[in-house]
């Protein structure tokens, strides 16, 4: 299903834009206001969940394989803790607006 494919990538390229976006601007407000631990804990846990997000979506990916949707539910799975991620931040920041 290639349409729901180019779909659900559309959707992960959002989700991810909006989440690096987030970090980004956490980060260097966090610089800004002399706080380089905690902009280096934030970038630390970012990359950490970035590798656990990845090697979870795979397990989702090889569940499937040999399945047409394999490769939508693995960027599905993508998007889902990607927008999961951005609303765990923000709720963790108080959700604060940047």
């Amino acid at each position: 299903t290639p349409l729901a494919k180019a779909c659900a990538e559309r959707r992960l390229s959002s989700a991810e834009t909006a989440l690096h976006a987030y970090v980004a601007e956490r980060v260097a407000l966090q610089r800004a206001n002399g706080e380089e631990d905690r902009a280096s804990a934030l970038e630390e846990a970012q990359a950490v969940w970035l590798q656990t997000r990845n090697a979870t979506c795979e397990l989702v990916y090889l569940e499937l394989t040999g399945g047409t949707l394999a490769p939508v539910a693995f960027t599905m799975c993508q998007v889902e803790d990607t927008e999961q991620r951005l609303a765990r931040l923000r709720a963790i920041f108080g959700g604060e607006e940047l």
